[in-house]
């Protein structure tokens, strides 16, 4: 089961590869997280991380506050419940509300089937209205979308990116935009064939990255655009690679992260968007990163690893080290770190760990350690941190399930979409809305 195939489904992800919905029951298999270490050039890491920038982390913190440290995150339920966890499932912010994209891209059938799914929009993160089904986002004629990131355009509204499939199988880089979240529109998208895996925005202008195809390996690319999303320019990365995989503001420039051909890092950074350069390349294989956090003078990276290894603070200098994290607290081989938010000066992450070839049942959330006598364990954490480098558990009331989309600020509380449950036969999909205690 490796973590970028089309076939796996993606855990607290930014919006979803062209995946095939796993049932209810392959929740359990999916928290194994075996051989979870690796990228892929045909699917984005997906948080849920592109990662929608929410207002109070747009463009980097203002970094930590000077209050205490926080030891749990309460939820509350909003009155939004979805049918199905969805591969892409996206929060971000239009205007003055918070607007939730969900859409299984079509998976259920063949290349042209029509997607299920729906936008919806609420100005508090509990009460919730369905604006429209999710072909309002929709490509010419009978091509197919596949949405994998959102964010805001930095004049009021919102771009989401992918790819779209014509009938006949081919894929092509897409885009749309909105100026208000109900009416959206085809972008256009210029370069060659390949997948927007992650956007972000400032107020002069949208960067994407992402892949393009040449021959037959894929290589790590970006795309530009300066008219709120409406049209979009491809522009080179240097330095080689196979792929980019997020992108944020930090400061005065974006960043962009991704792996390069023999697994190592890379980061990647520009003044504008245009002209990037390779800022650094830090040998570690083990680590497989997902998503950006800007804090301050700290740069996160989420990613995938080994248990306490799945995330990396980057100083201005641009070296990046392993963060201190936590001791789990039970046996796991794996861990995967794809969604976080900053509230109030604290970075609030869910870290999903497993045991490679071992899974509990019939309780969703939880892992087994290995060997007969061996007790579920919980498989899903949530981590704070005021400084990026050094990180503490927090208790998650009520314990959730599973993750399923980004997790976005809003309001100075923490908004996701996560499994609500005792177990996986009787778990839901709800929108919830956290306040850090």
């Amino acid at each position: 089961m490796a973590c970028g195939s089309r076939k796996w489904w993606n855990l607290s992800r930014r919006g979803a590869a062209p995946a095939t919905r796993f049932p209810l029951a392959g929740l359990l298999m999916a928290l194994a997280l075996a051989g979870c270490t690796g990228g892929s050039t045909t699917a984005p890491p997906t948080g849920g991380v592109g990662p929608v920038k929410s207002p109070s982390t747009s463009g980097g913190s203002q970094g930590p506050s000077t209050g205490g440290r926080a030891t749990a995150v309460t939820w509350q339920t909003g009155d939004l419940s979805l049918p199905t966890p969805f591969p892409f499932e996206q929060l971000v912010p239009i205007g003055d509300k918070l607007y939730l994209i969900a859409s299984d891209n079509g998976s259920a059938a063949g290349p042209t089937a029509k997607p299920s799914g729906g936008i919806w929009s609420t100005a508090d993160g509990l009460a919730w209205t369905k604006q429209s089904d999710i072909d309002a986002i929709k490509s010419s004629g009978t091509d197919r979308p596949t949405l994998m990131a959102a964010a805001p355009n930095g004049r009021g509204g919102a771009v989401v990116v992918g790819s779209k499939r014509t009938a006949d199988g081919a894929e092509s880089t897409a885009a749309w935009w909105t100026a208000d979240g109900k009416t959206w529109a085809n972008a256009s998208v210029e370069g060659p064939a390949g997948a927007m895996y992650s956007v972000v925005g400032r107020p002069d202008g949208l960067v994407a990255v992402g892949i393009t195809s040449a021959g037959v390996n894929a290589v790590p690319a970006a795309w530009r655009s300066t008219d709120g999303g409406s049209s979009w320019t491809s522009v080179s990365l240097p330095g080689g690679g196979r792929e980019a995989r997020d992108v944020t503001v930090w400061g005065d420039k974006f960043v962009a992260i991704g792996r390069s051909a023999d697994a190592n890092l890379f980061l990647w950074a520009s003044a504008d968007g245009a002209t990037w350069s390779v800022v650094e390349s830090p040998s570690d294989a083990s680590f497989s990163p997902n998503r950006l956090i800007p804090f301050g003078n700290a740069l996160i990276v989420l990613g995938n690893g080994v248990p306490g290894s799945a995330i990396l603070t980057c100083g201005n200098d641009m070296t990046c080290t392993r963060a201190s994290v936590p001791s789990l607290g039970y046996m796991a081989s794996s861990t995967q770190i794809r969604a976080g938010a900053e509230v109030s000066g604290t970075i609030v992450v869910n870290a999903l760990s497993g045991t490679a070839g071992t899974v509990a049942s019939p309780v969703a959330g939880t892992v087994a350690s290995p060997g007969p006598s061996a007790e579920a364990v919980p498989g899903l954490d949530f981590f704070a941190s005021t400084d990026g480098r050094t990180w503490t558990t927090l208790k998650s009331s009520p314990a959730l399930v599973v993750v399923t989309s980004n997790l976005v600020a809003f309001d100075g509380r923490l908004v996701g979409v996560a499994l609500t449950g005792p177990d996986v036969t009787a778990a839901t999909v709800k929108v919830v809305v956290g306040d850090l205690r």
